[in-house]
């Protein structure tokens, strides 16, 4: 008998020959997941870029739909578990939403001291937020030796919603809807925001700030300077405006009805969007009167 590495009749050399020319059962294609059918690997493909699309209408066939079922729940799951990543530890919570409070870029030296954390802890908390992409890494320059790290927002605001709900892309479609109308939609966004503003108005506010504070109360943002520009640096609608901009003339319209009831006679102008948070307004003085006041832009 001759070696046993594949010299003999039995070596493992004529038992692999005899495994190849027996064994004839199909393989599945690599790369394909074994769980999908065998002809749903097109319709797998197309079903993620539909999760993952919010600028169109999204339309499916039947066949699609169980595909779609299923990423839907792993992006709601993955969605889900980014958020609870990024708050579930205290320091780490702590610091996001200092990022969120005021959004310029931070070193790691800022964040422990803002913190009161170890240079050590602030770094690897930092490190977290930017692998669940809430957090950026940019290097400042134009200091001797090594440019500093430093990190910058760059996540949408974080949500948490069980069962998944999509408001943005309500509000998007209806937004698109009424834009495609020209200037008899854009003027009903208008009045709708001040039918909405009228409604949570603080009757006899003596100041603009005191005006805006049911909105300030929601959750939005305003800093007001002297040339009667207000400023919004946290947008309620900002994610949905930033798509469609006809949302900025209802904003303006709610500001307006903020201050119907007081003392102020003013109009808004919509200024649009300033930066990825927020937008701005003008408050000018109402010399139009009411009916040319519902048609200003």
């Amino acid at each position: 008998m001759k070696g046993r590495y594949g010299h003999g009749r039995h070596g493992h050399g004529e038992i692999a020959r005899r495994r190849q020319s027996t064994d004839r059962s199909p393989r599945p294609p690599r790369g394909r997941h074994l769980e999908s059918p065998p002809d749903a690997g097109s319709r797998w493909t197309r079903a993620r870029s539909i999760i993952n699309r919010t600028d169109a209408p999204i339309l499916v066939s039947v066949a699609d739909k169980p595909s779609i079922r299923v990423l839907c729940c792993e992006k709601m799951a993955g969605d889900m578990e980014r958020a609870l990543g990024a708050l579930r530890d205290f320091t780490r919570r702590d610091i996001l939403l200092r990022f969120y409070a005021d959004r310029k870029p931070r070193s790691v030296e800022d964040v422990a001291r803002e913190s009161g954390v170890h240079r050590s802890v602030a770094f690897e908390h930092l490190e977290r937020l930017v692998a669940l992409g809430y957090l950026e890494v940019a290097h400042r320059r134009g200091l001797p030796g090594k440019p500093a790290k430093i990190y910058k927002l760059t996540g949408g605001p974080v949500q948490i919603s069980h069962p998944m709900r999509r408001y943005d892309i309500v509000g998007e479609s209806l937004a698109r809807a009424f834009d495609e109308l020209g200037d008899v939609g854009s003027h009903a966004v208008r009045r709708a925001g001040r039918s909405f503003g009228e409604a949570i108005s603080m009757p006899g506010a003596k100041s603009p700030v005191a005006a805006l504070e049911p909105m300030q109360e929601m959750g939005s943002e305003y800093d007001m300077d002297r040339g009667g520009i207000i400023h919004c640096t946290n947008c309620l609608f900002a994610e949905v405006c930033r798509r469609a901009p006809v949302i900025c003339r209802f904003h303006a319209g709610i500001i307006e009805g903020l201050f119907l009831h007081t003392e102020m006679n003013v109009s808004v102008k919509a200024l649009g969007f300033r930066d990825p948070y927020g937008c701005a307004y003008m408050l000018q003085e109402n010399l139009l009167g009411d009916e040319l006041e519902a048609q200003a832009q």
